[in-house]
């Protein structure tokens, strides 16, 4: 590929971060269901207030079948030995798995957070505090993403005066935690403070929150890695396609009604081109030499850098 200045060069595309909840993470990460896809952590390890190293490499030959199976089990792993990843150099599922606001966030406190708030205090005096989302949270059959912030705004005055000084004080390094970590961009202040707060919970914080500052070092800011547009690209694609469909033929009808919206939005984008003054489309090009200009000169600081 070429260059902006112009030279040729040999480009190897590395593999930085894949976005996924933590059971594609599993599968990715060739691990079993009861063990960390990012480090040797398994169950019973996910309580401790430290952080498990990442997981090593072995070589064993699947044609020696008993000691395949045995390394697999002994290493936790779900017995895939060609992962789409094996080719790509310095890659790890470790390194490249990052956090995820959505899944390893939200969706966390939703099932354990919230789970716990509801066991200490009560299901009725939660569902009463709560009470305007329909009948409570307790009863709750599907929580949007929307649905778990909203809760977490709440929950620690609502279980204020109802629980153990100690478990509120838990409760709330955690709020704190994910509040700081949905940070644009940080400092080292920032990021010493976000791993102060997280020591602080002690036993029971779980194995996901202990790979975000490690992920903040080598990716920066964890916000830019999120599910949500390809979760509302799964309502916009396929859910909405399928309900206006007939419950049957769901490929073709899915395919035919993208391609009919697509068409669609090139007569709306000639007609509002064509509104134009002079009839000409009006496009914005992007200087690409510019970019890298200010790059070089430093002027944006908190870009990510390949290295």
């Amino acid at each position: 590929m070429s260059d902006p200045h112009g030279f040729s060069r040999y480009c190897f595309t590395p593999l930085i971060a894949y976005v996924a909840d933590t059971p594609k993470e599993l599968v990715i990460a060739c691990t079993t269901m009861n063990s960390s896809p990012v480090t040797m952590a398994t169950h019973g390890d996910f309580g401790d207030p430290i952080q498990h190293p990442a997981p090593i490499t072995t070589s064993i030959s699947p044609s020696d079948l008993i000691a395949f199976f045995e390394a697999c089990k002994h290493y936790n792993l779900n017995s895939v030995n060609l992962p789409f990843w094996r080719n790509w150099l310095t890659t790890n599922p470790s390194s490249f798995l990052t956090p995820e606001l959505l899944h390893h966030l939200h969706k966390m406190f939703w099932d354990h957070d919230h789970l716990w708030c509801t066991t200490v205090v009560g299901s009725q005096e939660i569902d009463f505090c709560f009470a305007l989302l329909q009948e409570g949270i307790s009863a709750l059959k599907q929580a949007t993403g929307q649905d778990h912030c909203n809760v977490q705004q709440y929950i620690i005055g609502v279980i204020a005066g109802a629980a153990p000084a100690n478990f509120i004080s838990a409760i709330q390094a955690l709020m704190e935690f994910r509040y700081l970590a949905q940070a644009p961009h940080f400092t080292n202040k920032q990021v010493v403070d976000l791993d102060c707060c997280l020591k602080s919970i002690g036993k029971g914080g779980g194995d996901k929150p202990w790979g975000v500052v490690p992920s903040i070092y080598s990716h920066g800011a964890v916000m830019q890695w999120s599910a949500d547009p390809t979760e509302h690209a799964h309502i916009r694609v396929v859910k909405e396609p399928s309900r206006a469909g007939n419950n049957h033929d769901y490929d073709v009808q899915v395919c035919c009604h993208l391609d009919r919206c697509d068409k669609m939005h090139v007569q709306e984008d000639h007609e509002s081109d064509e509104d134009n003054e002079g009839g000409l489309a009006q496009h914005f090009v992007k200087d690409y030499f510019a970019c890298t200009r200010d790059l070089i000169n430093g002027v944006h600081p908190q870009a990510p850098r390949p290295y």
